[in-house]
């Protein structure tokens, strides 16, 4: 394969990796779900994909959530 080509897969893993950790450690482990039913975990995983694509603070956009730092910018 191409080293390029490599290079982006990885990069992907990471950051599919990091989302992963915060999803586990914001979304579940802090609501402290144990067991729960197919439905509320597909809820718990959609409400916090919205929250962190939406809500969520993040230092690589300087402090902001997303939508703010879009506002920002444009």
């Amino acid at each position: 394969m191409c080293a390029r080509i490599l290079i982006m897969l990885l990069l992907t893993h990471i950051v599919w990796e990091s989302f992963h950790s915060h999803l586990k450690s914001e979304g579940f482990y802090a609501q402290n779900i144990k067991q729960s039913n197919n439905a509320s975990i597909i809820q718990t995983v959609d409400e916090y994909i919205h929250y962190y694509n939406n809500e969520r603070i993040q230092r690589k956009l300087d402090n902001m959530s997303p939508i703010a730092y879009r506002k920002h910018v444009i």
